[in-house]
């Protein structure tokens, strides 16, 4: 396993001019950090992110937050030209505290749900568009209560989801709405599974995929699938080889079922798995030097690389950014204090295979962070002072001694 921080500085000319920690520094050429922080959030203004972001395809992000906002219950935001702004204010009557990504149509329209609020207090569905919010439907605990896992839209507009809770037997629902109105497709009864965290998935057929945190044979959460009719449950989680997943998983091009466990598995950290035709398989053991606990969405590149990131663990315990490549883990990044910590949410990967994220905690407010990984494919340039004000001055106030402590190694070329 490849550790995540190490990136290379090539000092060129020390000369008088900008002073940064007592050197007086006129251009570098480096490696430059793989991990860029584009906005820290703040309680007085956008609060905290508990979801990641999506990308449309101008490259604008969409995200939201569970808490800030003018009442404090969260709001929805884009981020564009290096600056983060309000879209709306969540005041309660229409939800609040969202966790989940948004979901984006043809059109330009923004989709999502909100875990509490409403008439009901017990979540909202809603969609933004032409920058107004129109709440859906409103969850009443007979048709499901608190939303979680976000939202899935197929070919012909119809959006599936769960809730965690609610329903008849009160362990959540699996949902459709159809632009009228909202049908509860299957009830969550225990053995089938229950309380769903994670997002789903669905294939070229229609077919949709998802999890339960718990319930199934061993009450350590199932992996199931909806075809239209009927709930299938594909697999139930037994502790050894995974248990309570809690992010969202994804299909390959060869259809098999891709997801980690928060828990369980050889170290009790959690797993990485795929579900093949029915056999499971445990691709890698989280011992917490790799991470731990991971409840995020993952995301697939062009070359069948997957992503992801763990709560906590790597060098720090503030989570980690990793990457399998079909044969092994390695570690991109160690979440710290500085850039943010405890990132379990979707990760988005764009066309230049930069990837997005956002973190719950840390960066200069402690109000979390949204961050751009751009590391996959380092590269050799020269930038100015001002770039490395902003990409190292700003997070680590000595150098070397606070950054040496903070990342691994640090390579001098001499």
């Amino acid at each position: 396993m490849k550790d995540g921080n190490d990136f290379h500085f090539d000092v060129h000319t020390i000369v008088g001019g900008t002073c940064l920690t007592g050197l007086a520094i006129l251009a570098y050429t480096f490696w430059e950090l793989p991990m860029e922080v584009l906005h820290h959030f703040e309680p007085s203004h956008a609060g905290r992110a508990r979801a990641g972001v999506i990308l449309d395809a101008d490259g604008i992000l969409f995200g939201t937050t569970s808490t800030g906002g003018v009442y404090g219950h969260g709001t929805l935001f884009q981020f564009a030209g290096n600056r983060l702004s309000m879209l709306f204010d969540f005041d309660g009557l229409n939800g609040r505290n969202p966790q989940d990504a948004l979901t984006l149509d043809g059109q330009g329209n923004l989709y999502g749900t909100t875990a509490s609020g409403g008439k009901h207090d017990s979540g909202t569905l809603f969609k933004f568009a032409a920058g107004n919010l129109t709440t859906l439907c409103e969850f009443d605990g007979d048709n499901g209560r608190n939303p979680q896992g976000g939202l899935i839209l197929d070919g012909q507009g119809n959006l599936y989801g769960t809730t965690s809770s609610g329903g008849a037997h009160g362990s959540g629902t699996l949902f459709k709405y159809d632009g009228r109105r909202l049908t509860t497709l299957c009830d969550f009864q225990g053995t089938n599974g229950r309380n769903p965290h994670g997002g789903m998935t669905i294939d070229f057929t229609g077919n949709l995929y998802g999890t339960t945190a718990s319930g199934g044979a061993y009450d350590y959460g199932t992996v199931f699938k909806y075809d239209g009719r009927r709930l299938i449950t594909l697999c139930h989680f037994d502790g050894s080889n995974g248990k309570s997943p809690e992010g969202g998983i994804k299909l390959d091009h060869r259809g098999r079922i891709y997801g980690t466990t928060s828990a369980g598995g050889a170290h009790r950290n959690g797993t990485l798995f795929r579900l093949d035709h029915g056999r499971l398989t445990t691709l890698w053991s989280f011992d917490g030097t790799s991470g731990k606990n991971p409840g995020g969405g993952m995301a697939f590149d062009n070359h069948g690389n997957l992503y992801g990131t763990t709560t906590f663990g790597g060098a720090h315990d503030g989570g980690t950014l990793f990457k399998y490549d079909g044969v092994g883990l390695t570690t991109l990044w160690n979440f710290d204090i500085f850039d943010g910590i405890y990132s379990s949410v979707n990760v988005t990967l764009d066309r230049q295979g930069n990837l997005y994220l956002t973190t719950s905690e840390g960066g200069a407010h402690s109000y979390g962070t949204l961050l751009r990984f751009n590391g996959l494919a380092p590269h050799d340039r020269t930038v100015h002072p001002t770039a490395i004000r902003k990409n190292i001055a700003h997070r680590y106030t000595e150098i070397p001694e606070r950054l040496n402590s903070v990342i691994p190694s640090i390579y001098v070329k001499k």
